[in-house]
C-alpha cells in the first residue's frame, strides 16, 4: 500500500507542478504600473521552485532529531554541504530555460519534450562516462529521437490554438468574448502568454480593480514562434544531462554522501540565495520590457497578490513541487526501476489527458487546459512513438534477431527459488513479471531521467534503513530489473 501511495503522490505532483506553473503564466493580473498583463515571470517561478525545495532539507532535521537514535543519525560535514553549490547552479541554469520555454508551447508539448534528455544523457554518457550501448539501445534512441521530431513539429500544424489557457475568467466571460467582437472567428482564445497586445474587457469595476473576470481578446497564437520553446527545452535537457554526467563522474563519491533529503535541500537553499543575489539583481538592472527590466521582482510580487486566482495556483505550485521532490525520494527508496520507468512514461499521458480534461469537462470555459487541434494528432503519434521506444532502448520490449538485448543486464530472481523474496501476487509483483528492463540498470531509460546524486543517495539511505530495522539479510535477494 505505501508503494501505491508513493507511485500516485508522485504522479499527480508531477502533473499539478507542471499545469499549475503553465496556468500562473496564462493568468492575467495588474503590476505595479496598473495595467493589466500576463504573468510572464519565469524567475520568480523559478525562485518559487527553490522555496518548494527548501522544506525537505527541514523534513530530514525532523527525522533525525525526533525519530532517529543519536547514534543512527546521519552525519553531513562542511565540504558536502559547500560541494551542494555545483549542482545548484546546474540545476538552476537548467530549470530557468525550461520555465521560460513553458512561456511559448503547451504543457503537453513541453512534457514530452523533456524525452529529450534520455537521448541527450545517453550520449553524454558514451562520451563522458565511457558507457556503451548496445544495438536495441540505439534502435530505442533513434525512435525517441524521431519521436521528439514529430512532437516539436506538431507545434506548427496545430493553427491557432484554442487552448482556453489565457482565459482569466469564468464561463460568463467566455460568452462576453464571443459576443464582444463579432469577428472572434478570426482570433483564438491565445494559449500562448507572450502574444500580441491585448485588449482588455471587464465585466464590472471590481473585476478591473482586483484583475477577477478579466476577458482578453488576444492574437493567434503562431504570432510566437514555439521553435523557440522547444530549442529552449532542448537546451534545458542538455544542462540537465550535463549536471548528471557530473554527478556521477566528480561527486557521486564517498566524499559527497549525504542523504537525499540533504541534497534536495541544500539545492534549493543555495539556489534561493544565489537567485535573490544573483539573478534577480541583473535581470532588474539589464532594460527589458517588464517596466523598464528583464524581469521586475517588485512588479512579480504585486501580480501575485492582486490577483487571488494566481496566488492559489503560485502556492499550489509551491506544494506540488514539495511534494514531487520529497516523493521522488521515496520512489527511489521503494520502488523498483520497472515502476520508474512507468512514472516516467505515465507522466506525459498524465499531464496532456488533465489538461484536455480541464478544457473540455472540468472548467470549459474557465481559462484553464488545452484545445485538441490538428496538430494534436501527430502529437499523439510521436507520444506513442516515444513510450514503444523508450521499452525498446529499456529491453521491455524486444524484436527477435532485430533488437534483442544480450543477457548482460540484471535478471530476475524466480519466485520459487529459496533466496527469491516471497510472493503475495500481488498487482504490483504481476506487472513486475510482465515488465522487464533488461538495459543495464545505469543505462536505464529512468536512470537517465533522474540524479545521480540523489537517486543513489536515496538507495543508500533505504538500505541503510533495512540493515537498522533488521530486515535486510545479506544475499537473502539479489537486485532486480524487473518492474
Amino acid at each position: 500500500m505505501s508503494s501505491l501511495l508513493v507511485f500516485c503522490a508522485g504522479l499527480c505532483a508531477g502533473t499539478f507542478s507542471c499545469l499549475t506553473c503553465k496556468f500562473a503564466y496564462s493568468t492575467e493580473s495588474t503590476g505595479i504600473d496598473g495595467v493589466p498583463k500576463m504573468f510572464e515571470k519565469p524567475i520568480f517561478m523559478l525562485l518559487v521552485m527553490f522555496s518548494a525545495m527548501v522544506p525537505a532539507y527541514f523534513i530530514w532535521l525532523i527525522q533525525q532529531f525526533i525519530f532517529t537514535k543519536p547514534e543512527d543519525r546521519d552525519k553531513v560535514n562542511a565540504k558536502t554541504y559547500v560541494s551542494l553549490i555545483i549542482p545548484s547552479v546546474c540545476d538552476l541554469l537548467c530549470t530557468l530555460l525550461l520555465l521560460v520555454a513553458q512561456l511559448y508551447i503547451t504543457a503537453s508539448l513541453w512534457q514530452m519534450m523533456r524525452g529529450s534528455v534520455i537521448v541527450i544523457t545517453a550520449v553524454l554518457k558514451i562520451y563522458g562516462l565511457g558507457h556503451s550501448l548496445e544495438k536495441h539501445m540505439k534502435i530505442g534512441i533513434g525512435m525517441i529521437a524521431f519521436s521528439m521530431l514529430l512532437v516539436a513539429f506538431s507545434a506548427f500544424v496545430a493553427g491557432p490554438v484554442a487552448s482556453g489557457a489565457d482565459l482569466a475568467g469564468g464561463a460568463a466571460d467566455a460568452r462576453l468574448l464571443s459576443n464582444h467582437h463579432h469577428h472572434n472567428d478570426d482570433y483564438g482564445i491565445d494559449a500562448d502568454p507572450l502574444s500580441a497586445p491585448t485588449d482588455v474587457y471587464y465585466p464590472d469595476q471590481h473585476s478591473a480593480e482586483h484583475g477577477h473576470l478579466a476577458v482578453h481578446l488576444a492574437a493567434p497564437v503562431n504570432d510566437r514562434n514555439p521553435m523557440v520553446g522547444v530549442a529552449l527545452v532542448v537546451l534545458g535537457c542538455l544542462a540537465q544531462g550535463v549536471q548528471y554526467v557530473f554527478e556521477e563522474k566528480v561527486m557521486n563519491t564517498g566524499d559527497v554522501n549525504c542523504p537525499p533529503l540533504v541534497v534536495i535541500g541544500m539545492e534549493g537553499i543555495w539556489g534561493f540565495f544565489i537567485t535573490v543575489l544573483i539573478v534577480y539583481p541583473l535581470a532588474y538592472y539589464i532594460p527589458g520590457k517588464d517596466n523598464g527590466s528583464f524581469e521586475n521582482p517588485f512588479d512579480s510580487w504585486e501580480m501575485v497578490v492582486s490577483n487571488e486566482r494566481l496566488s492559489y495556483l503560485v502556492t499550489g505550485f509551491v506544494v506540488t513541487v514539495t511534494m514531487y521532490n520529497i516523493a521522488a525520494v521515496y520512489v527511489t527508496q521503494l520502488l523498483s526501476a520497472i515502476w520508474h520507468a512507468i512514472l516516467d512514461n505515465f507522466r506525459p499521458i498524465s499531464v496532456w489527458g488533465l489538461d484536455l480534461a480541464m478544457f473540455y469537462y472540468i472548467a470549459p470555459g474557465t481559462g484553464l487546459g488545452e484545445e485538441w487541434t490538428p496538430g494534436s494528432w501527430l502529437q499523439l503519434i510521436g507520444l506513442c512513438i516515444l513510450l514503444f521506444g523508450t521499452a525498446v532502448y529499456n529491453g521491455s520490449i524486444t524484436i527477435a534477431g532485430f533488437c534483442e538485448p544480450s543477457r548482460g543486464g540484471y535478471e530476475a530472481i524466480d519466485s520459487d527459488e529459496p533466496t527469491g523474496r516471497p510472493r503475495t501476487n500481488t498487482l504490483g509483483e504481476i506487472v513486475e513479471d510482465m515488465i522487464k528492463i533488461r538495459t543495464d540498470p545505469a543505462m536505464a531509460a529512468s536512470a537517465l531521467t533522474r540524479s545521480p546524486l540523489i537517486t543513489n543517495s536515496a538507495e543508500r539511505e533505504s538500505e541503510r534503513a533495512r540493515e537498522r530495522s533488521g530486515s535486510f539479510r545479506s544475499g537473502s535477494y539479489s537486485r532486480t530489473d524487473s518492474l
